[in-house]
């Protein structure tokens, strides 16, 4: 993660050194309670999610934001990283258990608009700084291609340009200073630094397996079929518990002018998923 948050940096002029610095320690406090986190979780290991309530899981993902504040200032870092803790989520939703909630709401003949969206909202402040506002991006960018075993460009713009239309939809990037211009590069430079890292991998077998199951989970827990070839396809945001987002070809999302024409790929629209 530090190395995309590093080459987005440089891409657009900002502080690579201080971006990569703040991508090693944004997550610290994952440390109080790392069973709860997908990346730490061994391979056919049951999530201790299973055995809480939304409520209860969407509580732990969330502490780890308060948490890597603590722990930060503890150890005397200083407030320029600390910065990175508090933003890189902003304020936004950990919309898995939050759309957990409300299914289990309904399956139980009570009106799901009833579930409390800010119990499952980050109380961190938006990012500001084009620092911060970079890492926010690659945090959800880094999660999500570790669900591509074998991206191509054209996939991987379109689900990059959908974070990225995400997080400007719900006003994440309003305060970061980042410009239209500078999400494209950012965007951009994330691809061709994810193409070049996946061309170096090797799969091996029981890799496969792995990622079969992986896929099954992810489509299970968010109600999906399968992906099909010209269907939306379920990208995970963030490593946080956050459900899919999906994205398909639309005419009414022109991020990416450049990239457009260099994949041959029409802009994306974001897919409704029957939120308030």
């Amino acid at each position: 993660m530090a190395n995309l948050a590093e080459s987005a940096a440089h891409a657009v002029g900002a502080d690579a050194l201080l971006v990569r610095v703040g991508a090693y320690y944004h997550d610290l406090g994952k440390a109080d309670e790392p069973q709860f986190f997908i990346e730490n979780l061994g391979r056919g290991v049951t999530s201790p999610h299973d055995l809480l309530e939304p409520g209860q899981s969407a509580d732990k993902i969330i502490h780890h934001v308060r948490a890597s504040v603590v722990r930060g200032r503890a150890a005397g870092l200083p407030e320029p990283i600390i910065d990175f803790m508090h933003t890189h989520h902003g304020s936004g939703r950990v919309e898995f258990f939050y759309q957990k909630a409300r299914q289990n709401a309904q399956s139980e003949g009570v009106d799901p608009n009833g579930v409390d969206p800010m119990r499952f909202t980050y109380p961190g402040a938006k990012p500001q700084s084009p620092e911060t506002g970079i890492l926010m991006i690659v945090d959800s960018v880094e999660a999500a291609s570790r669900t591509l075993d074998r991206p191509d460009r054209k996939q991987l713009d379109g689900m990059l340009r959908q974070i990225v239309f995400s997080k400007l939809m719900t006003e994440q990037l309003d305060e970061c200073g980042l410009s239209l211009r500078s999400l494209r590069r950012i965007v951009e430079t994330l691809v061709d630094t994810i193409m070049a890292s996946a061309h170096d991998r090797i799969t091996y077998p029981w890799q496969e397996e792995e990622r079969e199951r992986e896929r099954a989970q992810q489509q299970e827990q968010a109600g999906q079929a399968p992906a099909q070839s010209g269907r939306s396809m379920p990208i995970a945001d963030g490593g946080s518990g956050a459900a899919p987002v999906e994205y398909e070809p639309s005419a009414a999302m022109p991020l990416s002018g450049s990239s457009q024409q260099a994949t041959g790929e029409p802009p994306l629209r974001v897919v409704d998923r029957g939120e308030p």
